[in-house]
């Protein structure tokens, strides 16, 4: 996989005309797009994956699924007949839940007659998150981030999901927490040093995009420092490039 495939653009906005806009101007240089809850509330769900994909984007549906078991497998079987390339849930709802994720993803490939669809990721903490915020919603006290991030991890691998998104902080830790080559990180909370028009502001565990893939990362997500770039496209290309380099040495 290339820098560029990597690559995942968050859609964090209100309307298809910005989505076709940023499509236009990104889609030969990046991986795929993110939708969010802010587009997905937005324009509706269905639509906004139908107008990514009929552009020949890959849609990283990111709508955080967490209910009781039952719902959240109706949700994953919805997703899954979207035909996205991941969605995702969050760990914190338990083995039940998560089982019932993959449940529901499986019965929509059996539906497409399909081998392989849709992953299912998890959320681990969130990247606006860190030791502080854990303690203030009941975790133990102290609790480094990173360890309530491993722990949710080989619970979501336990549970058959495909992957978790973590900051590029965790990723080494997860590798070595799940020795499947297959295991898919995602990491959001990508600040590039150079673009200074994007401060990492509600990101508690930012980190390089350079950082998140010599720790181990799979797919970055990006939205900001994209999406105000004075060029996105020059902006996209130097991150690959970037990345790609930066393999290179590894």
């Amino acid at each position: 996989m290339t820098g560029k495939d990597r690559i995942l653009v968050a859609l964090d906005v209100d309307d298809l005309d910005q989505v076709g806009s940023l499509i236009e101007e990104l889609a030969g240089d990046v991986g795929g797009f993110k939708i969010g809850m802010q587009l997905g509330t937005s324009v509706g769900v269905p639509q906004a994956c139908q107008f990514v994909h009929s552009r020949g984007g890959s849609v990283f549906l990111d709508q955080k699924f967490k209910d009781i078991g039952n719902t959240v497998k109706a949700a994953a079987r919805a997703a899954a007949r979207l035909g996205v390339l991941m969605f995702d849930v969050h760990a914190d709802g338990g083995l039940k839940m998560m089982r019932a994720a993959v449940e529901g993803r499986n019965e929509a490939l059996v539906e497409k007659e399909l081998t392989k669809g849709s992953m299912a990721i998890a959320i681990t903490v969130l990247t606006s998150m860190d030791s502080s915020a854990l303690k203030e919603i009941g975790y133990y006290d102290g609790m480094p981030v990173s360890e309530q991030v491993v722990r949710l991890t080989a619970l979501a691998a336990n549970s058959g999901l495909d992957g978790v998104v973590a900051s590029a902080q965790e990723a080494v830790e997860i590798r070595k927490t799940v020795c499947d080559s297959g295991f898919v990180i995602i990491t959001p909370a990508i600040r590039p040093e150079w673009a200074t028009w994007a401060p990492a502001g509600d990101q508690a565990r930012p980190t390089t995009h350079v950082e998140a893939v010599q720790a181990g990362a799979d797919y970055i997500v990006v939205g900001r420092p994209l999406l105000r770039a004075p060029n996105r496209k020059e902006a996209a290309v130097r991150m690959a490039e970037e990345m790609d380099a930066a393999l290179a040495r590894a």
